[in-house]
């Protein structure tokens, strides 16, 4: 039996099911479609698109650029043009 994670990233080999989901949002991906992907805390909606989706992405397009960043907080102009900075840092 798998164990319940919370409070950090699953990897792919710890997700259950979703195959049809996992499918669906890359297919959306592959598409150009704009995505809103919502969801109750501790889902694994971050983890579903930085470590599966977007980790088979850069794997099959290498030429790309995978920009990741998280605006939670952001208060001000100031703070986003910040988180978006160091996004971009790390990405």
């Amino acid at each position: 039996m798998k164990e319940f994670v919370v409070d950090r990233l699953l990897e792919e080999h710890e997700f259950c099911d979703m195959e049809e989901e996992r499918a669906f949002l890359y297919d959306a991906v592959i598409k150009k479609k704009k995505i809103v992907l919502y969801g109750h805390r501790n889902f694994g909606k971050t983890s579903l698109v930085r470590n599966i989706i977007a980790k088979k992405f850069a794997q099959e397009h290498k030429d790309h650029f995978i920009y990741f960043s998280d605006l939670m907080d952001v208060k001000d102009s100031d703070s986003l043009l910040n988180r978006l900075t160091v996004s971009f840092e790390r990405s």
